[in-house]
């Protein structure tokens, strides 16, 4: 029967960098005999730090499916925007123009209404979220690059979209629109 040998420390961290000090301690006095495992003194404290993990996965998959229902979002209208500009993609096309000038031009009318959407909601968000973050326990900093990831994804969105759209209407006929 192998012998284990059970070393109680006590170790004092901070706790806003204590999933980095108990990913060190496990690595630090584990061996390929024995692997460690961390415990608290406070089971509280223990059962709140899981919680907190749990939590943490939940807002990962919750990011997840806000970012589909966003691209569905963008699909949408996307669609609304290639119905409302129908008649001038038509004549874009008749007179020759390709897919890449007629997937700037939507690409064009999406950043102006994002730009508007941005000027007009992007002060109140900021204002919003920097009052709402400092009430926190650890006085979470929002800054304004912190919004350049969720831009350049929706940007990528759009541009991918607005693509799909015009290589869809290139297999359609368009002098139709231009008659009705």
């Amino acid at each position: 029967m192998p012998v284990r040998l059970i070393i109680i420390f006590c170790v004092r961290i901070l706790e806003v960098n204590i999933r980095k000090t108990v990913t060190y301690l496990s690595e630090y006095f584990t061996s390929h005999d024995s692997p460690l495992q961390v415990s608290f003194m406070d089971k509280h404290f223990e059962d709140w730090l899981h919680y907190q993990d749990r939590l943490n996965k939940l807002s990962e998959i919750l990011a997840l499916i806000s970012g589909l229902l966003s691209c569905c979002a963008i699909y949408g209208l996307s669609l609304s925007m290639v119905r409302d500009k129908l008649k001038q993609i038509a004549i874009h096309k008749l007179f020759g123009a390709g897919t890449t000038s007629i997937t700037t031009l939507l690409v064009r009318e999406f950043v102006i209404q994002m730009g508007l959407a941005l000027l007009i909601f992007g002060p109140f968000t900021f204002i919003f979220l920097k009052e709402f973050l400092r009430n926190f326990v650890y006085a979470t900093q929002f800054e304004w690059m912190d919004p350049i990831y969720p831009l350049a994804y929706c940007g990528i969105v759009i541009v991918a979209l607005c693509g799909f759209q015009v290589l869809g209407l290139n297999r359609t006929d368009l002098t139709k629109v231009l008659k009705g």
